[in-house]
């Protein structure tokens, strides 16, 4: 018997014989053959997954090399300025070839030959464009972009912490002091410098209102228990892995901050980030960080639309807002809450033309004031459920939130302290007659849709997407049959 039997052979030797009408003891002696030979499902099943892998990598190379490429001009960019500055004079004439050909060295105040100098607005303007065609071709676009932008923002920070940790460990220099002195890593920068409230502490409830800008959407962890699958497992795993996170990750970062410089080495006009890099002398570490930072805000401004384009198709499928947000493109993109949302974001633009100074701090206010509503209206539901609960009327999960109820009164006294705060500074200011604009409209809102809402109506549409995702084909698979 040989060694290697082809099973194709073999089923068509048997398929000839069968079929073969002059010897009929064959024909009657045949073995009929399944019709779904499962040597042929095997190959397809192979070919399939092949197919499929080498569309994903056609997908992922062209991403790839965007990135070579960017980085490759960053490099050169930053390496060429570095010769220009130690090689070459202000001002003065550097031939080459005679006077045929020479350089200058000339110090550009905008972005690029001097345009939109001093002018931020434009680039808010085109951050703004950018994200919103990435969010109006398909969630995969969108996807892509996001997942860029989060792995170099945990990139740099994991980069900081360990570079962090190996000066406070070793001392470090970190920098120049306004004296000319040299300024070390270590305890000594909050002990020396006025220990931990050397402002005061009132100022650090003004403060906060950016610490909870920055905690914003942290709240999605508890709306998506409608959603998970044995919610009462995996939610409590989610949050307690959560607050890990924020606690390594933010504090921990903030920490080394504190640690690695004193906070009069900070300023509002730079990223801590880029401070500490450019005075540990790193080359061209403040610039990359630079990016990093861009980055980080593109992927906020990218996520932020996402998400609020899709609240507002489910508020308008509900009757909660305008219909024209209920619509989606070609893409299955929600174009009417993502045009109505960037719409809105031109409100910035604008700010940022007329308030250049105090545009940033007016609306990571505004959002925080927002974000502190948010967890205030979550707070107060939960007073209600426990209320709920002493009537008899709700169960209590195993899984509680410690010291209710006084843990949530501590909690909206804290809040309204943070969001009153405000007054004391002129950007709060501007914030809070922003925000009181804001509330009046909500309010009217409310009473103008509120005869017409209609909860039902969303789980219903949302029921009917879920069968059409489901029954539709996969782009991949119709990429294996094709």
């Amino acid at each position: 018997m040989p060694d290697h039997v082809d099973p194709a052979s073999l089923a068509q030797e048997a398929t000839g014989n069968a079929a073969d009408g002059g010897n009929a003891d064959n024909a009657d002696n045949a073995v009929p053959l399944p019709t779904d030979n499962p040597f042929s499902s095997m190959e397809k099943a192979v070919t399939s997954q092949e197919v499929t892998a080498g569309a994903r990598r056609s997908k992922r190379l062209p991403v790839i090399v965007l990135w070579l490429v960017a980085i490759i001009v960053i490099v050169v960019d930053q390496a060429s300025k570095q010769w220009a500055l130690s090689a070459l004079s202000d001002g003065r004439h550097t031939a080459l070839f005679g006077r045929a050909l020479g350089l200058v060295l000339v110090r550009n105040p905008g972005a690029a030959f001097s345009f939109a100098t001093g002018q931020t607005w434009v680039f808010a303007l085109i951050a703004l464009v950018l994200v919103f065609i990435l969010n109006m071709l398909n969630v995969k676009m969108f996807g892509e972009a996001e997942f860029w932008f989060a792995l170099i923002k945990v990139a740099a920070i994991v980069s900081f912490m360990v570079v962090a940790i190996v000066a406070i460990v070793l001392g470090l220099h970190t920098g120049t002091d306004p004296h000319g002195g040299a300024i070390t890593a270590g305890a000594h920068n909050i002990l020396g410098n006025g220990g931990f409230f050397p402002e005061g502490f009132p100022i650090v409830f003004a403060l906060t209102l950016g610490v909870v800008f920055a905690f914003g959407g942290t709240e999605m962890v508890g709306v998506a228990a409608g959603e998970a699958k044995d919610a009462e497992k995996s939610l409590p795993k989610a949050i307690n892995s959560m607050i890990l996170r924020i606690f390594v990750f933010y504090v921990g970062s903030v920490m080394l901050l504190a640690l690695v410089l004193p906070y009069t080495s900070y300023s509002k006009t730079e990223s801590p980030f880029v401070t500490f890099f450019s005075g540990i002398g790193v080359p061209y570490a403040g610039d990359i960080i630079q990016v990093v930072v861009l980055t980080a805000a593109l992927s906020s401004l990218n996520a932020g639309l996402y998400a609020t384009g899709r609240t507002l198709r489910s508020m308008a499928v509900a009757g909660e807002a305008p219909r024209v947000a209920a619509g989606l493109n070609k893409h299955q993109v929600p174009a009417g809450g993502i045009i109505i949302t960037s719409a809105l974001g031109l409100l910035g633009v604008v700010l940022n033309a007329y308030l250049p100074g105090d545009a940033f701090d007016i609306v990571m206010n505004l959002a925080g004031i927002g974000i502190a509503g948010t967890w205030g209206a979550i707070l107060v539901t939960h007073l209600a459920f426990l209320r709920r609960v002493q009537e008899g009327k709700e169960v209590r999960p195993a899984y509680r939130m410690p010291w209710a109820p006084w843990s949530n009164y501590a909690a909206l006294a804290f809040f309204t302290i943070v969001v009153v705060s405000n007054v004391a500074d002129p950007a709060g200011r501007w914030t809070l007659a922003l925000f009181a604009i804001v509330a009046v409209m909500m309010v009217a809102g409310w009473y103008a849709v509120r005869g017409r809402i209609r909860g039902d109506l969303l789980d219903e549409v949302l029921a009917d997407e879920v069968d059409e995702a489901a029954s539709a084909p996969s782009h991949e698979a119709q990429l294996a049959r094709g």
